[in-house]
């Protein structure tokens, strides 16, 4: 039987987000953090977690586990709970760690950025990170930062949300939607990554141990892909989910080869255990670098009786996982 310890983080924000409240008890979620806990379940795996940081930040003595897996994920948003975690770890030297505090802490997007930026193949938009005390400020930031067109986006937040693109500098007038209160932005550089028909295509790849498995292959009209699009125009037409469908199937045979010796690479420089990567794979064979981080649950999946072919990927997600974590060979 093997112990394994799962650590989780309150954002330093010290918010904790309900998600309802019931007879038996209320579910919450962690932002920050990725709950494995509840999605892995194996005969030969006991699980224990614990919760770290929040307005009383003590550490915990915990039993000596097997294994220590860091779901607290976000440099950004959980860097006091990453700290935290760091000082539960040392209580147990020699325990195998999946996924490092350390290196998790290296995992903002600009020094994503600056990690990957020279990696053959890669193609990395330049990544600022900047506190505007007002709109002029913002755009003075991207002509002496990433430049036109740019994206910015507020730290910490995943799924696309908050996000604006600036084409040029008359597009100033959509910078009304950005608070220059102290709240933290990155600015990043938008390389258009539109394809022939029309579509904006976004992959994401899953590293886990030293295997890289497809997760997605999204299509849109629109250059911030959300997974909402399978629902919706990928369903109206039938032919970008069979484009998927095949994608993830053949991924490991058709594709992964001519991009190991990057995909390599990433996971060097990343020095994570598990994390995914958001990109596209363009035309003349380079792959656009959309973020690098360990936030992305690979193992949760909505609509899976429309689209049952997404289960087989799943099953392949959670196996490598245990794997990892049981130290089985992979």
């Amino acid at each position: 039987m093997r112990n394994v310890l799962f650590l989780l983080g309150i954002e330093d924000s010290h918010k904790v987000y309900m998600r309802s409240i019931g007879q038996r008890g209320s579910a919450y979620e962690l932002h920050g953090s990725i709950d494995l806990f509840h999605d892995l379940r194996d005969a030969g795996m006991k699980k224990s977690c614990v919760v770290l940081g929040g307005a009383d930040a003590k550490v915990p003595q915990v039993p000596r586990p097997d294994v220590i897996f860091n779901c607290i994920t976000d440099a950004d948003s959980s860097a006091g709970a990453l700290r935290l975690a760091m000082q539960v770890i040392r209580q147990h030297p020699g325990v195998i760690v999946i996924n490092r505090p350390v290196h998790v802490l290296k995992t903002r997007r600009d020094d994503v950025a600056t990690a990957l930026a020279d990696i053959p193949g890669l193609v990395v938009p330049a990544t600022v990170r900047i506190t505007p005390r007002s709109h002029r400020e913002i755009l003075d930031a991207i002509v002496a930062g990433p430049g036109y067109p740019a994206i910015i986006r507020p730290i910490g937040g995943h799924g696309g949300a908050g996000m604006l693109l600036l084409n040029s500098p008359a597009d100033a007038a959509l910078l009304e939607q950005i608070a220059c209160d102290g709240t933290e932005y990155y600015l990043i550089r938008f390389v258009d990554f539109q394809d022939e028909d029309g579509l904006y295509r976004k992959l994401r790849l899953v590293f886990v141990g030293n295997q890289v498995f497809a997760r997605h292959l999204l299509a849109s009209t629109h250059w911030n892909v959300h997974a909402s699009v399978r629902e919706g125009l990928m369903a109206e037409r039938p032919e970008l989910v069979a484009a998927e469908q095949d994608f993830l199937k053949t991924f490991s045979t058709d594709h992964f080869p001519r991009l190991a010796e990057r995909l390599g690479a990433i996971s060097e420089r990343m020095k994570l255990e598990y994390f995914s990567v958001d990109c596209s794979l363009r035309p003349n064979g380079d792959v656009l670098i959309f973020e690098a981080n360990a936030s992305g649950n690979a193992l949760r999946q909505a609509s899976l009786e429309k689209f049952p072919y997404l289960r087989g990927m799943l099953q392949q997600l959670r196996a490598a996982v245990l794997r990892v974590l049981l130290r089985e060979p992979v």
